[in-house]
């Protein structure tokens, strides 16, 4: 959008991690943020925040990808866990944390 140098010039606090940037919102720090959508809907995060979604011409929506590890140990268990997350409870699941899939559209 062209607005890197305007935004980084007004920032008053940049954080290198999501979890820095929720603790400054708890502690009344900062007024606004942008971070991951689902840190909003931890339990600890969500009496001190709202979910305001950018939209999808200024962020696009991207999948949470779930990989399994050649190395894995569990193989079996990770498969499964993999498959329960791509069926209808599993996405429920993830939609409840704030996570979206095809079927959800940001508000």
């Amino acid at each position: 959008m062209g607005l890197y140098e305007k935004v980084i010039e007004s920032a008053v606090f940049l954080s290198p991690d999501s979890r820095s940037l929720n603790a400054a919102m708890k502690k009344g720090e900062a007024d606004i943020m942008l971070n991951w959508r689902a840190t909003a809907f931890f339990p600890d995060n969500a009496p001190y925040m709202d979910v305001v979604d950018l939209g999808p011409k200024l962020a696009k929506p991207q999948a949470l990808l779930l990989n399994l590890l050649t190395f894995s140990k569990n193989k079996d268990v990770a498969r499964r866990f993999m498959a329960f997350t791509a069926g209808d409870e599993g996405q429920a699941i993830f939609r409840k944390w704030g996570f979206l899939d095809n079927r959800t559209t940001p508000h």
